[in-house]
């Protein structure tokens, strides 16, 4: 990949390189917060690394309006779980 310098999440590709023993795509990114990580080449892709773990830390994993669509989304699957326990099955 050849991602000098482009931004993904709070992190900021450093440098792109492939594993000796894997030849899996890793790259050097600089977070937000200042610190330098190793992630995969794919997870930063598919945003399933967005920092270097200060996002965990803080709390601030979610955003209110996230989160809010999380409750809601579990709330109705709930009331769906209690209506289908309820209906008599034929």
């Amino acid at each position: 990949m050849n991602a000098g310098r482009k931004r993904f999440g709070e992190l900021t590709i450093i440098r792109s390189y492939r594993t000796r023993a894997n030849n899996h795509p890793m790259c050097w990114c600089l977070c937000s917060c200042g610190r330098r990580c190793r992630v995969r080449e794919t997870d930063i892709r598919r945003l399933h690394t967005k920092s270097c773990g200060h996002l965990r830390r803080t709390g601030h994993r979610h955003s209110a309006e996230s989160r809010a669509a999380i409750a809601r989304y579990a709330r109705e699957a709930r009331k769906k779980r209690m209506e289908a326990q309820s209906c008599p099955r034929f």
